[in-house]
């Protein structure tokens, strides 16, 4: 009887101790994020001022030119911190003059803000100005001016369909 039971207590023991683990999984990929710049905001903005020489929007991409001509895209930067499993969100605000966005990778948020004015310039582009938030209440929010290199093409109209 002291060998049934001690062989029985042997086994629960060992049919425990194999049990699969719940608590480690596979990491999942997140779905990277996505930015999606207002077609308004879309081309290369040159600014004048800092180490920032343009901000380059494409319908999936923001990318910041520096003055040395170094270019660095978000798009590239989120799909490889989603390709390792880290942290990448993409907030954004659009309205037919202002496109806010934050984007946010492993715990690391930069925002940005950007608002497109009512005039146009020679080119045919609104006037679109790039605001540095201050962090200052006293201090009012810096506006820089940036200029299109390209003209804003007009849409043809579109084709009707054949017989009608």
């Amino acid at each position: 009887m002291k060998k049934i039971l001690t062989l029985t207590l042997f086994m629960s023991l060992l049919f425990i101790s194999c049990s699969s683990d719940d608590d480690s999984q596979d990491p999942i990929p997140t779905i990277a994020a996505e930015i999606a710049p207002p077609k308004w905001a879309q081309g290369t903005w040159l600014l004048s001022t800092g180490n920032i020489k343009a901000f380059k929007f494409t319908k999936s991409d923001f990318c910041q030119v520096l003055k040395n001509d170094a270019e660095s895209c978000y798009k590239e930067l989120i799909l490889s911190h989603n390709n390792a499993f880290l942290k990448n969100v993409v907030e954004q605000s659009i309205t037919d003059s202002i496109y806010n966005f934050a984007i946010e990778l492993n715990n690391t948020k930069t925002k940005y803000h950007f608002r497109r004015g009512p005039d146009l310039d020679t080119l045919g582009n609104h006037h679109i100005y790039w605001i540095q938030p201050s962090n200052n209440i006293e201090i009012p929010d810096m506006e820089y001016e940036l200029k299109n290199t390209a003209p804003i093409l007009p849409t043809p109209p579109p084709t009707p369909a054949p017989g009608r």
